[in-house]
C-alpha cells in the first residue's frame, strides 16, 4: 500500500513533464488515485488481464490510432456552436442528474452533451432531448502530431513511473497499463481540441474535473480559453479528487465544502455555493413496495450499510462488522448497497457465514429504492449518509479508519449523529436507536446544501452565466 505522500509526489513529479504545455500527471490522476492507491487494480490484473493490458499496449506502440474514426455516426457540429457544453459520464442516476437538472433548466437549443459512456448513447436517444455527441468515438485523423509530442515525454515517463513503482515495491507491469491510460487521453485531448475548436462553447460544464473522462476535455477548454466549470459530485473523501482544480471554477453545495476546498488550497475566488441539483429532499418510493420486493418480514426493520470505494481490507472490515452487529440482533435484518465501482460477489464469504446478511449492487438495489427500505442507514465515508440526512433516515457512522473518514465526521459534531468503532458498538446503537435525539437539521442545513434539484439547478445557471458575462 503506498502512502498519500507517494501519491502526491508522483503527480507532482509527472506534471513537470509536459505534452503541448498540458501536465502529463494530469492525464491520469485517476488510475494512480483508484488504481494504485485504492488498489482498484488488484482484481482486475489478473493474468488474463495483463495478457490483454500488454496487446492493447502493443498496438497503440506500433502507432495504430486508439480512437477508432466513427465520424459519421456523429451529429453536423457546425449546428452545434455557442452552446452550453455538458459532460455526461455515467448512468449512475445521482452522477447522470448532475449535468442533466441543469440543462432541463435551460432552452433545448442552449445545450449540448458530451457522451462518456456507450450505454448512455441509448438512454439518450430513447428519452432525453438535448442534442449530443458521442465522446467515447471521438478520434483523430492523423496520429503525426501526436507522435511529435509523445516520443518527447515518453523517456522521462517511463523513468519516473518505473522509479515510482520499485520503491513502493508494485508490479512493473502496471507500467503499461499507466502508458495506455496516458496515450488514450493525450490522443483524446487533442481529439477534443478539435472538436471545441469548431463548437466554440460557452462554457463546458462538468461533473468532475480531475476524473479520467472529463480531464482531457477540460485541458482542452483551458487550451483553448473556454471557461470550465466543476460541479461536485459527492462529499470530499481524499483531497485528491479535488485538487489542485483543473477547471477555472468549481460550484459546491454548502459552506463547508467551500472552507474545505480553500483550506485545501483553491483560490475561494473560484469556488461558487450553489446547492446540488442531483439531490432531492423527502422519500419518492413507497416503503411498502420496497419491503415486499425483497420480502421483508412484517416485523422486522431493516438496517442498510452503504459502502464506498476504499482499500480492499477496508470495506471487507466495515461489511463484517455490520454483519456481526445484526447477527445479534432478533428484530433486524442487514442489506449492503456496495458501490457502483464493486462486485458485489467479493463479500460471498460474509455472506455466507451471516445468513441475515443480504448484499445488493445498483442493479437489484435502487437508489431511491434503498431509502424506501432502510429503517436505519449504515455507512463509513460516503455522499450516501449525506442524501440519508436529508431524506429524514436515522443515519449511524461506523469509523473503520479514522484517516479516511473526511468530512463526515462533522456530522458527528454539528448533528449528534452517532458513531462507532465496532460491532458491539453498533448492536448497542441499533438497540436504542429510537431514543437518540439528533439535532434539528433546519438550523445549519445550508452549511451542507444551500439548494437541491431544479432550485439548485438555476442557482448554478445564476452563478455560470454571471462568469461568462464577467469575460
Amino acid at each position: 500500500m503506498i502512502s498519500y505522500q507517494e501519491l502526491r509526489q508522483i503527480e507532482k513529479e509527472l506534471n513537470e513533464i509536459k505534452f503541448d504545455g498540458q501536465g502529463v500527471g494530469n492525464f491520469i490522476l485517476m488510475p494512480l488515485y483508484l488504481g494504485i492507491y485504492l488498489r482498484g487494480y488488484e482484481k482486475e490484473f489478473s493474468n488474463k488481464r495483463k495478457f490483454r493490458t500488454y496487446l492493447k499496449y502493443l498496438k497503440y506502440k506500433w502507432q495504430r490510432p486508439i480512437l477508432r474514426n466513427k465520424a459519421s455516426r456523429q451529429p453536423n457540429l457546425s449546428k452545434l456552436k455557442n452552446r452550453w457544453l455538458f459532460t455526461s459520464y455515467s448512468p449512475r442516476e445521482n452522477l447522470f442528474k448532475i449535468n442533466y437538472t441543469v440543462s432541463q433548466n435551460l432552452t433545448s437549443d442552449q445545450s449540448l452533451f458530451v457522451l462518456l459512456d456507450k450505454r448512455l448513447e441509448s438512454f439518450f436517444r430513447e428519452g432525453v432531448k438535448p442534442a449530443f455527441i458521442l465522446g467515447h468515438e471521438v478520434s483523430i485523423s492523423d496520429t503525426k502530431e501526436w507522435k511529435q509530442y509523445f516520443r518527447k515525454i515518453e523517456p522521462r515517463f517511463k523513468t519516473i513511473v518505473s522509479s515510482f513503482l520499485k520503491r513502493n515495491k508494485l508490479q512493473s507491469s502496471l507500467y503499461y497499463l499507466l502508458k495506455t491510460e496516458l496515450i488514450f487521453q493525450t490522443q483524446s485531448y487533442l481529439a477534443y481540441i478539435s472538436i471545441i475548436k469548431e463548437l466554440q462553447p460557452k462554457v463546458l460544464v462538468v461533473e468532475s474535473d480531475r476524473y479520467s473522462s472529463t480531464v482531457n476535455l477540460v485541458l482542452a477548454a483551458k487550451k483553448l480559453g473556454i471557461i470550465s466549470i466543476s460541479l461536485m459530485h459527492g462529499i470530499i473523501f481524499k483531497n485528491f479528487g479535488f485538487t489542485p482544480l483543473l477547471a477555472d471554477f468549481i460550484l459546491v453545495w454548502g459552506e463547508i465544502q467551500k472552507k474545505i476546498l480553500v483550506k485545501a488550497g483553491i483560490d475561494p475566488q473560484k469556488i461558487f455555493v450553489t446547492g446540488a441539483p442531483q439531490l432531492t429532499e423527502g422519500i419518492v418510493v413507497e416503503k411498502v413496495a420496497a419491503r415486499s420486493k425483497f420480502s421483508v418480514p412484517d416485523k422486522m426493520k431493516v438496517a442498510l450499510l452503504a459502502t464506498n470505494r476504499i482499500m480492499p481490507e477496508l470495506r471487507e472490515k466495515l461489511v463484517r462488522e455490520f454483519a456481526q452487529a445484526i447477527d445479534l440482533l432478533d428484530n433486524y435484518v442487514g442489506y449492503v448497497k456496495t458501490h457502483p465501482s464493486e462486485d458485489p460477489t467479493f463479500y460471498a464469504t460474509i455472506v455466507a457465514q451471516y445468513p441475515k446478511i443480504q448484499v445488493h449492487g445498483t442493479e437489484t438495489l435502487g437508489f431511491e429504492e434503498s431509502f424506501a427500505l432502510a429503517d436505519v442507514v449504515c455507512c463509513y465515508s460516503t455522499a450516501y449518509a449525506f442524501d440519508a440526512l436529508m431524506k429524514k433516515v436515522p443515519l449511524i457512522i461506523i469509523n473503520i479508519d479514522n484517516e479516511h473518514l473526511g468530512y463526515i465526521k462533522h456530522f458527528v459534531d454539528d448533528l449528534n449523529i452517532p458513531l462507532v468503532q465496532n460491532s458491539a458498538e453498533l448492536t448497542e446503537v441499533l438497540k436504542r436507536l429510537e431514543t437518540l435525539e439528533p439535532k434539528k437539521q433546519d438550523s445549519i442545513s445550508n452549511y451542507y446544501c444551500k439548494n437541491y434539484g431544479d432550485v439548485a439547478a438555476k442557482e448554478v445557471i445564476k452563478s455560470i452565466n454571471q462568469l461568462i458575462n464577467s469575460e
